[in-house]
């Protein structure tokens, strides 16, 4: 993440750094209990990340003093989090997305799969969509984490969510790329499934959603 001058990045030595990208110089660093393989998220004068020792961790993002840590997950993160003005929204490999202050740090809401979420989220409007190991996408209010809409792909979804011009877009585990249109009121409505290594697609099939 490039931001106000700085580089910010995590690194499998536990620790978190930001470095001058003028000259490449240490701003500081930040040792944590786990390798960091997610991107961060900044918000204003805040940087968020997870770790691989199931903690979120928010810093300052000039001095790197730790204002606050979300300890709730018991499992690893490795999607990228996304963020409002009041809150941040972190994936885990324990299959809950958490909704958290960015000013506290306090739980707002979760949703809870039955599967790893691996990849980034992403924030369209009024809603946040992912996907899980389960083989779900789901579509959530943000407010509140409520008004939950499905789509069931049937595969794994691993990759980060992709927003077009059209709809978003995102890898399934059997070697395709789907595409699907959000609609106001957050139903997902698929548009087109493309599989990679099998050119004999059956066009009639049942769509996903």
């Amino acid at each position: 993440l490039i931001s106000g001058g700085q580089a910010f990045f995590g690194s499998l030595d536990k620790s978190f750094y930001s470095l001058d990208v003028k000259d490449g110089s240490l701003n500081w660093s930040f040792e944590t209990g786990g390798a960091i393989i997610t991107s961060p998220t900044k918000v204003g004068d805040k940087v968020f990340f997870g770790s691989f020792d199931g903690v979120f961790y928010a810093l300052h993002s000039e001095s790197g003093k730790e204002l606050w840590r979300f300890t709730d997950a018991k499992g690893w993160y490795w999607g990228k989090p996304v963020a409002t003005e009041t809150h941040v929204y972190a994936p885990s490999l324990d299959g809950n997305l958490y909704a958290i202050d960015i000013d506290s740090g306090r739980l707002t809401w979760k949703v809870e799969t039955d599967g790893p979420i691996i990849g980034s989220p992403l924030i369209l409007d009024d809603w946040i969509i992912f996907g899980s190991d389960d083989g779900k996408l789901r579509v959530v209010s943000l407010k509140n984490g409520s008004s939950q809409k499905r789509c069931n792909i049937g595969h794994d979804l691993r990759t980060s969510i992709v927003k077009g011009e059209e709809a978003v877009y995102m890898g399934v585990s059997n070697r395709s790329i789907i595409a699907i249109n959000i609609k106001a009121n957050g139903d997902p409505d698929e548009k087109w499934n493309y599989i990679t290594e099998d050119q004999n697609i059956d066009l009639d099939r049942a769509k996903a959603c």
